[in-house]
């Protein structure tokens, strides 16, 4: 099993709490269990923990907290060299991104570069939805009016919000489940 989050500690959030806790009742049930994360200056680039192995992928970024867009895409290309290499070497039979960004992308595209000879059941948790965390910023609104203006197709969002969302959703139609 291959588990990918681009929010794995030492950073903290829901999947920096979830992944670990995951990953190690998963390999006490007896699976092979694998986890693609980033690098963090200090840390080891495969590290074994609690009975599953965490592999870093390289990024551009100095500072994993604070990423900038060229830092996102270099995570995506990293993370996406990252999972290609864990399937190849460890039979990889399922993989499950921890978020609609980053770690789907990244597993969408390091499925592609395995090619077919390596395809793999992609399930995605649906975590959180930057899309809409950036309408709530710009439009100064609650989320109770951000839904109803998507339900009614009336969202007047900045082309980036606008341009995150069609990525959101045409990365929600390569995954197998949700």
């Amino acid at each position: 099993i291959l588990l990918v989050s681009a929010n794995y500690p030492p950073r903290i959030g829901g999947p920096a709490s979830s992944v670990p806790i995951l990953a190690g009742l998963l390999a006490k049930k007896g699976h092979s269990v694998h986890v693609v994360a980033l690098a963090f200056p200090g840390l080891s680039r495969v590290q074994e923990a609690n009975g599953f192995t965490v592999h870093r992928a390289w990024h551009l970024g100095k500072n994993p907290f604070n990423a900038s867009t060229l830092d996102a895409l270099s995570t995506v290309k990293g993370m996406a060299w990252t999972v290609f290499n864990v399937m190849r070497k460890h039979n990889i039979q399922v993989i499950h991104a921890h978020d609609l960004n980053l770690s789907l992308a990244a597993c969408i595209l390091g499925r592609f570069i395995a090619g077919k000879a390596f395809s793999v059941p992609l399930l995605a948790k649906y975590t959180g939805d930057l899309s809409i965390e950036y309408a709530l910023g710009y439009q100064r609104t609650t989320q109770e009016r951000v839904h109803e203006m998507i339900q009614r197709h009336s969202f007047n969002a900045p082309l980036h919000v606008a341009v995150l969302d069609w990525v959101q959703r045409v990365l929600m139609s390569s995954v197998d489940l949700f």
